[in-house]
């Protein structure tokens, strides 16, 4: 059963002139507020572009705490933009000021971002293609200065931020389109694949030239459900949460390789966009998807729930299958939202969110714990 909001909640939405592929908050001093900045990029545009957004007054006061709200009528301040010439398959902050963005063209750009301008430091062009056509970068993770793309021509390659000549192709799948990427700590990647197949790759491994074999795979759904989403634990990298195309999550540990996967969780009516466990409260999950939905996943009441036998109450709340499903708590944050949501980022008690609406979402005062 899915909730209706809490009353607490408060929300701002803004019109950006162009369905959102992508949001990001960048990266902040403090975890656990949101930072005053955020990146978006666009998708089927005439044109597509990557802005930089405050949530305070004017661009001088962009970094400024102290700064006043936005003038009336502008929840936020474009800051900066730059056109990509392509959709905005990805986007990753590197550092506060480095911005990775991966295209429909199969290009990855590094971005210098500042409240003035964006400018692009370095490209990757064409870095997946189907024969002579190019064809997109889906997806990336970054790691430090390590970043990992994966391609709808199943390629995975890994690059190096501070040696933009070092290229590496880590895997080469064929027709498995890589959908969704994550780092699982620094030596380890994992990605999940059109044919429904989450694979684990260690970085350590040299492959030859057109790539090595990856360590595991697993069978997180059916060859006709891809996985279209994943969202790595960030105090247990083992555990790795996975949307698929048909609207159904499933979670499981990577480190039980022949461990049947729990029961995958049917909780929307199209593809699961993105999926993210809270940084600093994981017991808490959002997910955003094709038919509006963005939902929050509170698992916080399992951890004392008397069902729990004693070799469950061993096991992380996530994996507890059937159990999740009947006693996690569900709310939409969003519930007038009609068109896809496709990107979800958390920081503190806010949930930066953007949509084929145009809109950017801003829901804050979420309940954590």
């Amino acid at each position: 059963m899915v909730n209706a909001p809490f009353s607490s909640l408060s929300e701002r939405a803004q019109f950006v002139c162009g369905k959102v592929r992508k949001v990001r908050w960048a990266i902040g001093v403090d975890r656990t507020t949101a930072p005053d900045t955020f990146a978006t990029g666009t998708w089927d545009q005439p044109v597509n572009d990557v802005s930089l957004w405050s949530t305070t007054a004017s661009r001088s006061a962009a970094f400024d705490s102290s700064a006043s709200p936005p003038p009336a009528g502008d929840t936020f301040v474009q800051l900066s933009r730059f056109e990509i010439g392509a959709d905005c398959e990805d986007l990753v902050f590197a550092t506060s000021k480095t911005l990775l963005v991966a295209t429909s063209s199969g290009d990855v750009r590094v971005l210098d971002v500042t409240p003035d301008q964006i400018v692009q430091q370095h490209a990757w062009e064409q870095l997946h293609s189907l024969g002579s056509l190019p064809c997109a970068a889906s997806c990336l993770s970054v790691h430090g200065t390590d970043v990992v793309t994966g391609g709808e021509d199943g390629k995975i390659i890994r690059l190096d931020l501070n040696r933009v000549d070092a290229k590496t192709k880590i895997g080469n799948i064929g027709l498995s389109s890589v959908r969704s990427l994550s780092h699982c700590g620094k030596d380890q990647v994992i990605s999940g694949h059109l044919t429904g197949q989450l694979q684990v790759w260690d970085l350590r491994v040299k492959g030859d030239r057109e790539g090595g074999d990856p360590c595991q795979t697993l069978a997180a759904s059916t060859a006709l459900d891809a996985v279209t989403s994943l969202g790595v634990h960030p105090a247990q990298p083992n555990l790795v949460a996975f949307g698929t195309q048909l609207g159904s999550v499933g979670f499981c540990d990577i480190r039980n390789a022949y461990r049947p996967l729990p029961d995958l969780l049917p909780i929307a009516s199209g593809p699961i966009w993105e999926i993210a466990f809270h940084p600093l409260y994981p017991d808490n999950c959002f997910t955003c998807a094709d038919d509006g939905t963005l939902l929050h996943w509170d698992a916080a009441a399992l951890k004392q729930s008397s069902f729990r036998s004693q070799d469950a109450s061993r096991m992380n709340v996530w994996l507890l299958g059937a159990a999740l499903s009947d006693h996690v708590k569900l709310t939409n944050l969003l519930p007038d939202q009609k068109l896809p949501v496709n990107s979800v980022d958390l920081a503190g008690g806010s949930v930066l969110v953007g949509s084929d609406s145009e809109l950017v979402h801003l829901v804050e005062n979420v309940l954590l714990r």
